[in-house]
């Protein structure tokens, strides 16, 4: 089954809010949000002060958990952080 974006949003959302609630046992504090803008998911995010954007372009017909996958992985690369 294919999730709709709507879904993708909302799992991604709530795998964020976990993630950030798990990150504070090591001292990373921070914030994200999952939205719909132009066709992409954006995810902006706040880590220990640093704003960030992360955008995907393609998402459907990936497994629910895609984009966050993607963004776990990239938001660990500190040249994809402004500060």
């Amino acid at each position: 089954m294919n999730a709709t974006a709507q879904q993708v949003i909302a799992y991604t959302n709530e795998r964020l809010n976990d993630w950030y609630k798990e990150a504070k046992e090591y001292g990373i504090k921070g914030v994200a949000i999952a939205f719909m803008y132009n066709g992409q998911i954006v995810i902006d995010y706040v880590e220990n002060g640093v704003t960030a954007r992360f955008s995907l372009n393609h998402f459907e017909g990936e497994a629910i958990g895609y984009v966050f996958n993607v963004w776990s992985e990239e938001a660990e690369n500190p040249r994809n952080k402004s500060g």
